[in-house]
């Protein structure tokens, strides 16, 4: 049985606490509240008439719909069954046997490196703070100080859990210059306006960069399992086809992605209008109360550390009285561990949260 170190464990804590799944609302779980406008009549028609089919073994059409939506060329696009198996795919290639990754930050990185028997070298992502102040004597230094150099470099931006936000182009001149590839995952980064810290323009000249992203997060498709990674070597792009599991994305999400390549672009300012709006109504809400620390996110998230309660007992609380499931982060590297991940939803939820956790700090704390 696999043993989840994710939130959305929705049936897990519906079981134990005698809930019903659909009662519970899942903060634990970074999903845009808004779902794109697209035509399910078509999806269903086109599951219907190709379900007795194969997919393409090369999926010509859904990387084209990729390519629409991301404007990157088709040919640099790979395809599997969700961001997490791109990785793992990734993480496969014998080329990689040195693999550097920047904690605190999703599980699954180092998880893929042990099952694939990779040397996993852990990084502080908190010494990017001052990114654009770093230099290529100032990475060496100071982040592989005592360390080996590794052959690949991965790093979540926005970054899950913290929501924290780099500008990388530093880092990647500093892997380009020393024969690494650059892992990028940017699941999150299309929830507020940070076009100026993806590095997707670079794609064309830097064939050392990879960039992971997913109709997951952003597109709230998170069942229909399409992950996909940009790079311009032919010869990644080669290697990844090489250990390709065949017809791993179904006839369902390609027929997804179609319809997404479609959307009219104001789903994407809307979404993003509305998180940037909301992250800043909710952070000075929160800042003004004692015994949390909170950071400023700049995607769909928000992490907060806690002093003098135990958020594991603020979770069963949370979960028990209110039917609200939180994220806690206790095991992360480079993270205090006394702190959740709270998803931005809709107003009314957010500012429900928001009242229970500050009545349940003014109950539990002697001050």
């Amino acid at each position: 049985m696999y043993i989840s170190n994710h939130g959305a464990n929705i049936e897990y804590f519906a079981k134990k606490f005698n809930k019903k799944a659909n009662e519970i609302i899942d903060f634990s779980s970074n999903i845009n509240v808004f779902s794109p406008d697209i035509d399910y009549d078509a999806i269903f028609k086109h599951v219907k008439n190709n379900i007795s089919k194969y997919p393409d073994i090369n999926y010509n059409k859904l990387k084209e719909s990729v390519s629409s939506i991301y404007n990157i060329d088709s040919s640099f696009i790979y395809v599997a069954n969700g961001a997490t198996e791109v990785l793992y795919d990734i993480l496969s290639l014998d080329i990689f046997k040195n693999v550097g990754i920047f904690h605190p930050t999703f599980s699954e990185y180092e998880r893929a490196c042990n099952y694939f028997k990779k040397n996993a070298i852990e990084l502080d992502i908190n010494l990017f703070d001052n990114i654009d102040k770093i230099h290529f004597k100032t990475i060496k230094d100071n982040i592989f100080k005592n360390c080996e150099l590794p052959d690949i470099l991965i790093i979540c931006n926005p970054n899950n859990p913290t929501g924290k936000i780099y500008k990388l182009e530093a880092l990647l001149d500093f892997c380009k210059n020393n024969n690494i590839f650059l892992l990028v995952d940017e699941t999150f980064i299309d929830f507020c306006y940070n076009d100026k810290y993806s590095l997707k323009r670079y794609i064309s000249s830097y064939d050392n960069l990879i960039i992971i992203n997913a109709i997951t997060k952003f597109f709230a498709m998170t069942g229909a399992r399409l992950g996909y990674c940009f790079c311009s070597s032919f010869e990644f792009i080669k290697l990844l086809n090489q250990v390709k599991k065949p017809w791993s994305v179904n006839i369902l999400a390609e027929s997804i992605a179609i319809e997404l390549s479609k959307i009219d672009r104001n789903f994407y300012d809307s979404t993003k209008k509305y998180y940037t709006s909301e992250i800043e109504r909710l952070y000075n809400k929160y800042i003004f109360l004692n015994n949390l620390d909170i950071s400023l996110t700049n995607t769909c998230f928000f992490c907060i550390k806690f002093y003098n309660i135990s958020v594991k007992k603020l979770q069963m609380d949370l979960l028990e009285n209110k039917n609200m499931l939180v994220r806690v982060l206790d095991n992360y590297k480079n993270m205090d561990n006394n702190s959740i991940r709270i998803a931005i939803k809709d107003i009314e939820n957010n500012d429900k949260i928001f009242l229970y956790i500050k009545k349940y700090l003014e109950d539990n704390i002697n001050y």
